[in-house]
């Protein structure tokens, strides 16, 4: 994800990385090294995946 130039599979692998990603992998930097690249779509892509990345999932339950 960190070295491909092609920016379709650096969106795909933003959308598998935020669906899958746990706490340690958000926490390593050298994960997210595209982010430092200047490619504004990616940064855009990670943005708009990051909405349900970084949100705490809320289970509904019956009282």
């Amino acid at each position: 994800m960190n070295y491909t130039n092609d920016e379709a599979l650096l969106n795909l692998c933003i959308r598998v990385f935020c669906s899958i990603s746990t706490h340690a992998d958000l926490r390593d930097s050298t994960h997210l090294l595209f982010l430092g690249e200047g490619n504004k779509a990616a940064v855009d892509n990670f943005a708009c995946e990051a909405i349900t990345t970084l949100s705490l999932p809320l289970k509904s339950f019956h009282i």
